[in-house]
């Protein structure tokens, strides 16, 4: 039971992402074939294996290329800040430029607005004026850091369909959505919209 329920999970999840049941998984458990193997074959819809060497369920390479329908861009955008942010402080050999967008990454994260010079160099305690000299010192500036970091994050969530122009802006602590397309254009030459289309393609012209 405790090694099944949640492989059932998985095969339910599965199935809700392909959009019908994973005939094509397989699933195999350590333990002997149990009185009531006909049913757990019944739930899982596929092929259940006992006695095997391993728990464990093996799924088709399709699903890999669907979308999860669990996926929230927004949560998985700052979540991905926060383990940057993290992740960041514990590598020995980080330089001043790896920090500062580290501390970038956690305060847009925990602010929901674009990091100022001032609020980065007391998260790193240090002053502006020596975090400037310490950037340009790895030949970068604090700006650049910042516009990498916002152009990374906004081609992210671009590449959701579902998401808004607007709540993108609002995801990366931009003031509004002109705000976002006067940074766009500067940073990649189109528009949030122009950029879209061309990431995400409709499924005819695709095939």
């Amino acid at each position: 039971m405790l090694t099944g329920a949640p492989l059932l999970f998985l095969a339910r999840v599965a199935a809700a992402n392909l959009g019908h049941p994973v005939h094509e998984a397989r699933i195999e458990l350590r333990h002997r074939e149990v009185p009531y193997a006909a049913r757990l074959r019944a739930a899982f819809r596929c092929p259940v294996e006992f006695a095997a060497p391993r728990d464990a369920i093996t799924l088709p390479r399709a699903l890999a290329l669907c979308p999860s329908v669990t996926h929230d861009p927004a949560v998985w955008t700052q979540a991905l800040a926060r383990c940057e942010a993290e992740v960041g402080p514990t590598r020995p050999t980080q330089g001043w430029s790896a920090r500062t967008r580290g501390a970038c990454c956690d305060l847009l994260t925990s602010t929901g607005r674009v990091p100022r010079l001032e609020q980065v160099a007391g998260e790193l305690g240090v002053s502006a004026r020596t975090l400037i000299r310490h950037l340009k010192g790895e030949d970068t500036r604090f700006q650049a850091l910042v516009d990498a970091l916002l152009q990374e994050r906004s081609e992210a969530l671009l590449r959701e369909n579902g998401l808004a122009i607007r709540s993108v802006a609002e995801q990366l602590g931009l003031s509004d959505a002109s705000d976002f397309n006067r940074r766009f254009r500067r940073w990649f030459g189109m528009t949030p919209s122009q950029y879209r289309a061309r990431a995400n393609p409709p499924a005819t012209a695709r095939s």
